[in-house]
């Protein structure tokens, strides 16, 4: 009787030390994020909420958000547009799924047409500034960190 209280004593112990352990999406998720930032890209955790009178984009969202700013510019400078992965009013131009927050133009919409596939992730939302690039991935699988560089470098 004494053994099976001994067992489930370390059972409990052990369970309770692998439930600290990250899962293998955290690590990776981590290993991505450290790898943005030592590739020179700001990381941080971001709710955009748009505009929905305006946009007709309903839903808020929350994610990673990866920034690259011009190298010697300190300030981000205005917006010069932003798009969403969301159903909204304004689609003039931007592939299937996307509508604009704040319009661009028509080259602004080819530029992303033409740098969308080298992303190798879902795009959810970016923001192109005179300084600064903002951008929020779906962070999946295969994503590296060097793909979000070059993807936004491209708009710089």
């Amino acid at each position: 009787m004494i053994w099976m209280i001994v067992g489930a004593g370390v059972l409990l112990i052990i369970g309770s030390v692998m439930m600290l352990k990250p899962s293998a999406r955290d690590t990776r998720l981590a290993a991505l994020r450290l790898d943005a930032i030592k590739q020179g890209l700001q990381v941080r955790q971001f709710v955009w909420q748009p505009d929905a009178r305006k946009t007709g984009i309903q839903e808020p969202l929350q994610a990673t958000s990866y920034s690259l700013m011009r190298s010697g510019q300190p300030q981000p400078g205005e917006l010069k547009y932003s798009l969403v992965a969301s159903k909204g009013w304004d689609t003039d131009g931007l592939p299937a799924g996307f509508s604009w927050h704040k319009q661009g133009s028509a080259e602004d919409a080819a530029r992303l047409a033409a740098l969308l596939p080298a992303l190798q992730d879902d795009l959810l939302l970016l923001e192109v500034r005179e300084h600064k690039i903002l951008l929020m991935a779906k962070e999946r699988q295969g994503a590296s960190a060097a793909a979000y560089r070059e993807f936004m470098q491209g708009f710089l």
